[in-house]
């Protein structure tokens, strides 16, 4: 869809589903396109992604594209691998702050040019900001996306060897997947070739 300058806007985890047939590479499924629309006609500011998967150029009012799907891409590979949602939370300023903790400060131009700027931050001086409202609601805190290897929730199956030997490239899937400017993601043709799709570390088991 991505060829076809097609922006999803609604994926999360429970719209897709994870497809494994031995000794076939894993496929993972979009089921819902409702709220998919053409990426030249994507309104700025407007209500896009399910929460816990918002790109942070949507939450701050910035024009976006496809890149926003690939950010949901990635929180939903690392929910898979951790169990549980990377940025949670039941208001946006808390998934902005755990995307800080976690990705560091928004670049400039976010603040300056979104539309939404003022829910969050207020201007301390020209060209500073600072989070109106750093709240904290993760019981294990994230200070970087290193920390995931961390927080897995670690396999007992007979395949945990060969899952535990994917570790390292999983987690530099979403690192790649998850930058905070949308230019510097991977593209959704290179994330395709990446190992955690293709299963070619398990060859041998």
């Amino acid at each position: 869809m991505h060829t076809k300058n097609t922006v999803i806007k609604g994926k999360s985890a429970e719209y897709t589903v994870s497809m494994l047939a031995w000794p076939h590479p894993l496929k993972i499924k979009l089921i819902v396109f409702g709220s998919a629309c053409d990426a030249s006609k994507a309104a700025q500011g407007s209500f896009v992604q399910p929460r816990w998967y918002r790109a942070p150029e949507t939450i701050m009012g910035l024009p976006f594209n496809e890149a926003i799907d690939m950010w949901s891409l990635g929180c939903i590979v690392a929910e898979l691998f951790l169990g549980f949602p990377l940025y949670p939370g039941k208001y946006e300023y808390e998934i902005i702050w755990h995307i800080i903790q976690t990705q560091g400060p928004l670049p400039e131009y976010f603040l300056s040019a979104g539309l939404h700027t003022s829910h969050f931050y207020k201007k301390t001086w020209p060209n500073l900001w600072e989070l109106i409202t750093p709240y904290e609601c993760r019981c294990i805190p994230l200070n970087s996306l290193d920390d995931l290897k961390e927080l897995q929730q670690k396999p007992v199956s007979l395949m945990s060897v060969a899952n535990f030997m994917a570790e390292k490239d999983h987690l530099e899937l979403v690192k790649q997947m998850l930058p905070l400017r949308p230019t510097q993601r991977r593209t959704l043709r290179q994330v395709l070739q990446h190992t955690f799709f293709t299963m070619v570390h398990l060859k041998d088991f």
